[in-house]
């Protein structure tokens, strides 16, 4: 007896959407271009896939020549993801030659992109500029059109960065040390004509001989990162900039090396300390977060005895890195019933008493980094959590990094821990990892907010003044 089989004949085309994403997905980029030229269907699957894929939102040329060695292939992944491309990438080997090498693939330039990073990459930056000058920037300009986000880790001499016009973050600092920095008069049209800026960061790791003539015209600055020397003669201005949220000043490592008999004597408390209490004196009414690095600061024991800060009690951020002075002097900082993070980092005098005192009497509390100090015991954390657990408090964030809780965390009871809820115990360093290094930090409430404050207050003072000047009326009219 014959047995009648039916057959159903499925093609790829025939599969909806969700399962060419998934085989499209396990493809070689080659050879997902080649699969997107099969037809309108598979080129609009081919399309979702890329457009997902973060990896693609960044371009960085050089791994796309090596993903893509085909100049036609290149060319036609470019021009179909030129829409959704976010970030540019590249090293500064070559930079010259890439906004040619893009234009040849698109010729409308990235409108999208808004951000752009260019690295460092040892070579000598000052053979660069002899032989090309500094018009890729003018270039790169050009193709990138709408940034608004610019990290520049090499030595430039600042021409042409006016030519990105939408410009809000300008990031030019490096830990290391550069040949040269910006030029004077280039970082004076920065501070003219870019006028969205809110974020500038022109800090030098050796020494800065910048000169901020004209920052009264950056009014939407909000972030401003700069040396010590440069911030000396316009300390006054930079105040009063309207809308000034942070300012972090690095201090210029000037020093004589010739006179450092041996390093582990020689003492680094040599950074003049007249502007950082001129900013404590003359702004304290609006510092909501304070940051410095003790280890550097030539500081007395009774530094902060008298500070302005204690009758306003803003801070929500209060880093004292490197601290070093009598435990009992930071129970005045406990008072800050808005404190929010609290940084003790490579400090050496901080108790197990002191940091129960802020976690009791800051109810707004979420984050304390006490990374290096090797003083603490386990002790602190079964009754820190105690207390939390009593005063029934939201968790707090604790960065225990190469402290004296590391054992107890990561050895002894690892699994308590990791499953208990009142401390997330964290090894790394917080997200907004600004660490004051060889520098102080402040941040603000904006001139704006302040003004708005005080218009607030001064409305309803008249608005008591009139009624209570009409109930006076009223009064009179009634005696009568």
């Amino acid at each position: 007896m014959d047995v009648e089989v039916n057959t159903i004949s499925l093609q790829l085309t025939d599969l909806n959407e969700d399962c060419l994403l998934q085989i499209f997905n396990m493809l070689s980029l080659e050879d997902q271009i080649k699969v997107s030229k099969v037809c309108t269907h598979f080129f609009v699957v081919c399309k979702n896939v890329w457009r997902r894929n973060k990896k693609y939102l960044t371009l960085d040329f050089s791994q796309w020549n090596a993903m893509l060695p085909q100049t036609g292939d290149c060319q036609y992944f470019l021009n179909i993801m030129q829409p959704y491309i976010k970030e540019f990438k590249h090293d500064f080997d070559g930079i010259y030659q890439i906004p040619n090498e893009l234009k040849k693939f698109v010729a409308k330039g990235f409108h999208s992109v808004e951000r752009c990073v260019i690295s460092r990459d040892g070579y000598n930056s000052l053979q660069y500029i002899s032989i090309i000058g500094m018009t890729f920037i003018y270039e790169l300009a050009k193709l990138f059109p709408n940034v608004k986000y610019l990290r520049i880790c090499d030595d430039i001499t600042g021409q042409y960065l006016t030519s990105f016009r939408s410009l809000e973050e300008l990031h030019l600092y490096e830990k290391e040390d550069k040949i040269f920095e910006l030029y004077n008069d280039h970082l004076a049209n920065i501070c003219i004509e870019l006028k969205m800026l809110r974020v500038l960061d022109i800090r030098n790791f050796n020494v800065s001989e910048l000169l901020l003539t004209h920052i009264d015209c950056c009014n939407n600055l909000e972030v401003l990162k700069l040396n010590r020397n440069t911030l000396v003669p316009v300390v006054h201005n930079i105040l009063q900039l309207p809308k000034l949220k942070t300012v972090v000043v690095l201090f210029d490592f000037n020093i004589n090396c010739t006179s450092i008999e041996h390093i582990d004597t020689f003492n680094f408390k040599v950074f003049p300390t007249v502007e950082f209490f001129h900013i404590i004196n003359s702004a304290s009414n609006r510092i909501i977060g304070m940051s410095m690095d003790h280890y550097y600061m030539n500081l007395i024991e009774n530094w902060d005895e008298n500070l302005k800060i204690f009758d306003y009690c803003k801070l929500e951020h209060l880093a004292l890195c490197g601290y070093h002075f009598d435990d009992v002097r930071l129970e005045k900082y406990a008072n800050m019933k808005n404190l929010k993070s609290l940084w003790f980092r490579m400090s050496t005098s901080v108790s197990k008493s002191n940091l129960l005192r802020f976690i009791e009497f800051c109810p707004q509390l979420r984050e304390i980094d006490i990374t290096c100090c090797c003083d603490l015991n386990s002790s602190f954390l079964y009754e820190a959590m105690d207390l939390i657990k009593k005063l029934k408090r939201k968790p707090i964030t604790l960065y225990y990094q190469l402290s004296g809780l590391q054992d107890e965390i990561e050895i002894i009871n690892p699994k308590f821990w990791s499953e208990q809820q009142y401390i997330n115990c964290i090894s790394g360093s917080p997200e907004n990892n600004d660490y004051a290094e060889r520098s102080f930090h402040f941040d603000f409430e904006s001139l704006e907010l302040e003004t708005s404050h005080k218009d607030t207050v001064q409305e309803i003072e008249n608005d008591n003044k009139i009624e209570t000047t009409q109930c006076q009326l009223s009064d009179s009219n009634e005696n009568v």
